[in-house]
């Protein structure tokens, strides 16, 4: 009997260990199913999950390497129109090997009218009754790489242009909360996917004399390509050479995000007849960039690049002329890349610098409430209230 007890007691206790474990189990995963909800659901929650677990100063404060740069001393050598023309020369000549940069080049092909069904990328704006035809540039760039390019065309066109250059990660499809409205209200749309990255625009593997196979995956093709950065900053410019000359206008706008922000900084720097440009998620200068947990890719270091003009005096020469302006659109807690507040440590002193060389503006907008890596709809509303002063 005594021997029974025992069992039936051991049993209660074994089945009673084996209950709380299928309570907590259950807990354990409902607490878990709903941490994913919030995580995918609940802005609020989600920016604070990404705080909570990032690296110090990544969204929140200022690195104590940042404190010891004047900005001002970033833009010193900028004095005069002289500065900044042998400033776009060298830009030139590191991007495309000629101080003069090609505005006479225009795509291999164009084919006009193309099916928005064979295009995943163009999904969204397949229903649209603003959109009258979708043309399809072919812009050769080298032996490893042909970009595709996608010129959305209104119904009642306003007569101006807007390039858009997207980031990695994504196809211009994500790109739709910006060029939806702007396609609405009579914008040319010019919009590229990004090199490499999701879409059309793949890199190929190549095999080079003196350095063999070159993979498409990585960036080999930096160090054995002449003027590399031709893959990321030829296409965005022909493809404005050809949309302006056939649509008979002499300016345009440019925006994008993350890496085609990078772009959009630079294409400015070099190119005239962008009157505004909108990097969202752009380039920081690189003194700012540093001890940064999630760095920009190597293209943006570039040497021959950085060394031909600093992002500082890439944001003063995008920004200076007569009727030209660049706005830089951050997010704070945008989960990606150029986040915290870093901007606004040089804000004065390129809106200072914009100012003394004469007519041009400058300014920054950051969103302090978003966690994700996004056209966010506050960036959306302060471009088009901006592209509204070009008329």
């Amino acid at each position: 009997m005594a021997f029974n007890r025992r069992r039936r007691r051991g049993g209660s206790q074994w089945f009673g260990s084996f209950l709380a474990l299928v309570v907590l189990g259950g807990l354990g995963w409902g607490g878990y199913l709903a941490g994913d909800w919030l995580v995918h659901h609940n802005t609020e929650f989600r920016r604070w999950y990404n705080v909570s677990r990032a690296e110090p100063y990544r969204y929140e404060g200022t690195r104590p390497i940042h404190t010891l740069t004047d900005p001002a001393s970033l833009v010193s050598e900028l004095t005069s129109e002289t500065d900044i023309a042998a400033r776009r020369r060298a830009l030139s000549q590191a991007i495309f090997g000629s101080p003069s940069a090609p505005f006479w080049t225009r795509p291999e092909t164009v084919e006009r009218s193309i099916s928005l069904e064979d295009v995943p990328a163009l999904a969204p704006y397949r229903q649209l009754t603003v959109l009258m035809r979708v043309d399809r540039l072919t812009i050769p760039v080298d032996v490893g790489f042909t970009s595709i390019a996608y010129h959305l065309r209104p119904v009642d066109p306003r007569g101006m242009l807007v390039v858009w250059q997207q980031g990695f990660a994504a196809t211009v499809a994500d790109a739709a909360p910006l060029l939806v409205p702007l396609l609405e209200r009579g914008y040319d749309v010019m919009a590229l996917n990004n090199v490499g990255a999701y879409g059309e625009n793949q890199l190929k593997d190549m095999d080079l004399p003196r350095y063999g196979h070159v993979s498409s995956q990585g960036r080999l093709f930096l160090s054995v390509l002449p003027y590399p950065l031709r893959r990321f900053l030829f296409p965005p410019l022909v493809a404005a050479n050809y949309a302006l000359e056939e649509l008979g206008l002499d300016h345009y706008a440019m925006a994008g995000i993350a890496a085609g922000g990078w772009a959009t900084v630079v294409q400015a720097a070099l190119d005239q007849r962008i009157l505004r440009s909108y990097p969202m998620a752009g380039a920081y200068p690189l003194t700012f960039q540093q001890e940064d947990d999630h760095p920009p890719p190597a293209e943006q270091y570039y040497p021959t690049l950085v060394q031909a003009a600093s992002y500082a005096e890439m944001y003063v020469m995008g920004a200076h002329g007569e009727g030209r302006g660049q706005i830089q659109f951050f997010g704070q807690y945008d989960r990606c890349c150029q986040n915290n507040r870093v901007a606004e440590l040089y804000a004065q002193a390129i809106t200072d610098k914009v100012s003394a060389l004469g007519p041009g503006s400058f300014e920054i907008h950051i969103n302090d409430t978003s966690p994700d890596h996004v056209i966010n709809p506050d960036y959306v509303t302060r471009v088009l209230d901006d592209l509204i002063t070009l008329e």
